[in-house]
C-alpha cells in the first residue's frame, strides 16, 4: 500500500509515526522532510521499493514552492539551476521557474531529480537568497492537491501502478 502525509512534524509536536499508530504494518518513507518543510511524504510498506523510488538514477521528480526573501531576476533563476555540491560531490541542475513576486518576495517552483540534504535551501545559499518558506508539493507525480497538514490519504491502484511502471521495482 502506499499513502501520503502532507507534514513532518517533531520535537515535541506529532510525528510521521503518530499518524500511523496502528496501521499495523511496518512503513518505510520515501525520502523525508527537514523540521522547517511541510509537503508531501510518501510512506510504503515496501522497503524496496521505498529504495527504489529514492534512488537518484531513477530520477523521480519533487516539486517544491520556495518563497524567498527579494526579487529573483532572470539571470538569478539560472544561477538557482546551477548544480551545487553538497557532501562532495555535484547536484544535478534543478529546474526553476518563477511563479510571482510581491512585496519584497519571489516565490519559485523548483523541480529535483535528487533529493540531497538540504538542497533547495542551499541553493538559495548559493544565489544569495534565503528561503523563507518550503513546501514540497510533489513527489514522483503524487501531489498534495486536496490534503490539509497533517492529513494522509491511500494512493489509488492506478497511482501505485504509474509509480511501479515508471520507476520499478527490482
Amino acid at each position: 500500500f502506499g499513502l501520503t502525509v502532507t507534514e513532518a512534524l517533531w520535537k515535541g509536536r506529532p510525528t510521521v509515526a503518530d499518524y500511523l499508530r496502528g496501521i499495523g504494518a511496518r512503513v518505510y518513507p520515501v525520502g523525508r522532510l527537514d523540521f522547517h518543510t511541510s509537503g508531501i511524504l510518501l510512506l510504503t510498506n515496501d522497503g524496496e521499493f521505498s529504495s527504489v523510488l529514492q534512488h537518484p538514477r531513477k530520477g523521480a521528480p519533487k516539486v517544491y514552492v520556495a518563497k524567498v526573501a527579494g526579487e529573483v531576476s532572470d539571470k538569478d533563476l539560472e544561477r538557482w539551476a546551477e548544480p551545487i555540491e553538497i557532501d562532495g560531490r555535484f547536484t544535478q541542475p534543478a529546474a526553476v521557474k518563477r511563479l510571482r513576486f510581491a512585496e519584497g518576495k519571489t516565490w519559485l517552483e523548483i523541480t529535483l531529480r535528487e533529493g540531497r540534504n538540504r538542497q533547495v535551501r542551499r541553493l538559495g545559499e548559493h544565489t544569495g537568497f534565503t528561503v523563507m518558506r518550503l513546501s514540497r508539493q510533489s513527489y514522483a507525480g503524487i501531489d498534495v492537491e486536496g490534503l490539509r497538514p497533517g492529513e494522509w490519504r491511500f494512493l489509488s491502484a492506478d497511482e501505485l501502478s504509474d509509480l511501479k511502471q515508471n520507476y520499478g521495482v527490482p
